[in-house]
């Protein structure tokens, strides 16, 4: 069943860490372009005899251009952020978890106690983004990151090497154990005590909320009917979405939707109730809770959806319906 995300029609703030100030290697994973004469010479000074691999341009934000150089040095293999200019922004390899900093692993013992060390890797940032460009530290910051396992939970956490916890663990069910299994008892007992005689087919986890509170989507039925339930795992209900009976739906939301569908045939309305909004690593909840309603029509051919407020409001206009676009 195919659910409609409120909060991608939210105009959020976002808010960088000035741990994260520069583009992620994961997102500059597409091109290979040549690295920049003054980019090259930067690493040659730096690794000399390095043996360059690959290299990945990361253009996301045209003011922070940087080159992922994936490379072996004296036998080590190093993943390099570096600029057009030949700023070394950030060097990264894998570490050794026996002989991590003691600050280090205590701190991974106490944040994460009874866990194993799946990965471990070392990042030494020298530089940082801010006010268009980079700009280099004084001292080079020493980070590691843990990618650890328990029971049926993974987690990553990242420390400085002082001790310093930089990011904590935020456990999420491991790669095969996403199922109804997985569900925390509170986030169930929630789910159960709003909709008592429905019953639970899947669990899922939010993915669109990686960088936040763990959230899961409980897929439900109850008298033929497809209920999405967003709870977080410690029991609060985030949003919930539902089929929108024709004499429930607001006189202005109707009106506004029979105006945009003419010539169509309305072939679905749900309505997503928000309750709170996932946002600064927090989940924070509304002082008034809305609702919006999400409607699925058909016109030439082609299935159209458009979100419309309780007051008659259009959040979202008509556009083709992304299972359409999908299969393009």
């Amino acid at each position: 069943m195919k659910t409609y995300r409120l909060r991608r029609c939210c105009l959020l703030v976002a808010v960088v860490s000035v741990l994260a100030g520069f583009p992620s290697s994961e997102a500059a994973r597409r091109a290979r372009p040549r690295l920049p004469d003054a980019a090259m010479k930067a690493l040659k000074t730096a690794f000399p005899g390095v043996f360059i691999e690959s290299v990945h341009r990361d253009d996301e934000d045209e003011d922070f251009v940087v080159y992922w150089v994936e490379m072996e040095h004296k036998g080590q293999g190093l993943e390099v952020a570096v600029t057009p200019e030949g700023l070394v922004v950030r060097i990264e390899q894998e570490a050794d978890k026996q002989n991590a900093p003691k600050p280090v692993a205590e701190a991974i013992a106490r944040e994460a106690g009874g866990a194993r060390i799946l990965e471990f890797q070392q990042a030494e940032v020298r530089a940082l983004a801010s006010h268009g460009r980079f700009h280099e530290l004084e001292k080079p910051l020493l980070l590691f990151n843990a990618e650890l396992v328990k029971d049926k939970m993974a987690a990553e956490m990242t420390v400085a090497a002082d001790g310093t916890v930089v990011e904590k663990p935020r456990w999420r069910p491991r790669p095969g154990y996403e199922s109804i299994a997985a569900l925390p008892e509170k986030a169930a007992e929630a789910v159960k005590q709003r909709f008592p005689e429905a019953r639970i087919v899947a669990v899922d986890l939010d993915h669109d909320e990686e960088e936040g509170p763990t959230i899961y989507v409980v897929q439900l039925t109850q008298a033929g009917r497809e209920i999405s339930v967003f709870v977080s795992a410690d029991g609060r209900i985030v949003e919930v979405e539902a089929p929108a009976s024709a004499d429930k739906i607001p006189k202005p939301a109707a009106a506004t939707i029979r105006r945009l569908s003419t010539g169509g045939t309305v072939r679905e309305v749900r309505v997503v109730e928000a309750l709170a909004i996932p946002e600064f690593r927090q989940l924070l909840r509304l002082k008034r809770p809305f609702k919006v309603y999400v409607a699925r029509f058909s016109r030439e051919d082609m299935t159209m959806q458009m979100v419309i407020a309780e007051d008659g409001k259009v959040i979202e206009k008509p556009t083709r319906a992304e299972e359409e676009e999908d299969d393009d």
